[in-house]
């Protein structure tokens, strides 16, 4: 950001420079010597890309700085998501270990209590669920950008899905 700034600043010196030197000055002093040839054109020509040049930064870069201040943001909302992808390979890993411990259990009790130990599996997952989407719900509320917004909006509806057929599984 500082070096459009700075970009601004060296041109406007610079058409302050060219626009001091004898062949840039003003109609005054064409008028006391008599002359305005191509050396005078060409001066002033530089004096107005110099000038124009200032200007075109110096209106760019109030715009680079919000474009910096987003992309701030953004680089906080990527440390949110890769915050929020932990977690929830977190619950993927607590998922699988759990579904190992069930297994173990299957083969050493047999077949007789497995729906019931699926039953808390259900319900241990659905409150993990839960849990996550209340997460979910608060950083949503709380995101300055809409792209982490529609990103929770996403995530939200998956744990609303997972929870139905985690819902469904009980009920088998």
């Amino acid at each position: 950001m500082n070096h459009i700034k700075q970009k601004a600043d060296d041109a406007y010196c610079q058409y302050i420079d060219q626009m001091r030197k004898p062949e840039a000055l003003g109609h005054v002093a064409k008028m006391a010597v008599g002359k305005f040839g191509e050396v005078e054109l060409a001066a002033h020509t530089t004096g107005s890309r110099l000038y124009g040049q200032h200007q075109a930064f110096a209106e760019v870069a109030p715009e680079f700085a919000a474009l910096w201040a987003e992309n701030d943001r953004l680089k906080a909302d990527a440390s949110w998501a890769a915050t929020h992808r932990s977690e929830l390979d977190s619950l993927r890993k607590a998922f699988a270990e759990a579904e190992a411990t069930n297994k173990e259990w299957l083969k050493q009790n047999g077949r007789g209590g497995w729906i019931d130990n699926l039953r808390v599996a259900c319900d241990e997952m659905e409150t993990a669920l839960r849990i996550a989407r209340f997460d979910v719900e608060y950083k949503r509320d709380h995101s300055q950008t809409a792209f982490s917004r529609r990103n929770a909006a996403r995530t939200i509806e998956k744990i609303d899905a997972a929870l139905v057929r985690v819902g469904e599984l009980t009920k088998a």
